[in-house]
């Protein structure tokens, strides 16, 4: 995920603009959770962004969970597996679903 030594340039760009967005938006999550407010990161389960270390940071912060679940079209030959790392406020109750 944070990319391997001697990419070509075709590659590295894109995995470095990767990798800051990724980074954003960990830090936008850490950064609204300590303002009390929700938040929601979602992409395919088995995407290398979950193996980040700033984006395995936000399952620790308060009220902060991982779901994983499969979505696949009527008649679709495979599961489409996505997860969600997400918040919910504290005066959300617990049965919810976004």
């Amino acid at each position: 995920p944070l990319g391997v030594p001697n990419l070509p340039a075709e590659d590295a760009t894109p995995a470095v603009e990767a990798n800051a967005l990724a980074d954003f938006s960990a830090a936008c999550a850490e950064s609204v959770s300590r303002q009390g407010a929700a938040w929601c990161i979602e992409n395919p389960a088995g995407s290398r962004l979950w193996d980040l270390p700033r984006m395995k940071t936000l399952l620790f912060l308060p009220n902060a969970r991982d779901v994983v679940f499969n979505a696949c079209m009527t008649g679709g030959s495979r599961d489409k597996s996505f997860a969600f790392a997400r918040t919910f406020p504290a005066s959300t109750p617990s049965g919810a679903i976004w």
